[in-house]
């Protein structure tokens, strides 16, 4: 089997390998998540208005507001999403920025 150069290379700089499924190799189970999940919720903490709507969620102020069990702020269900310029398009589905693996 021959790979594209620029596939190797890419490879090569994530640390992957590729393993011939007819040889006796083991490879280790690799889990990739998309910090998507993970940085709405910290976003949100960090941003002054969904910190006010928190608030009033909680005085009970709001009603078409909810604050999820992961801690995400939702409006009628839909995830609010905090003002971070160079995010929102990304979580929009505009341009994919350099996407990190764990």
């Amino acid at each position: 089997m021959k790979l594209p150069r620029a596939l190797c290379e890419e490879f090569r700089r994530l640390e992957h390998n590729v393993v011939n499924p007819r040889t006796k190799s083991t490879l280790p189970a690799m889990e990739v998540q998309p910090t998507l999940i993970e940085e709405i919720p910290i976003a949100q903490a960090r941003d002054p208005q969904v910190e006010k709507i928190k608030e009033e969620i909680l005085v009970g102020k709001v009603t078409e507001f909810v604050i999820q069990m992961d801690g995400t702020i939702r409006f009628h269900n839909r995830v609010c999403f905090p003002i971070v310029a160079d995010r929102r398009k990304y979580w929009m589905g505009g341009t994919t920025p350099c996407i990190q693996y764990t």
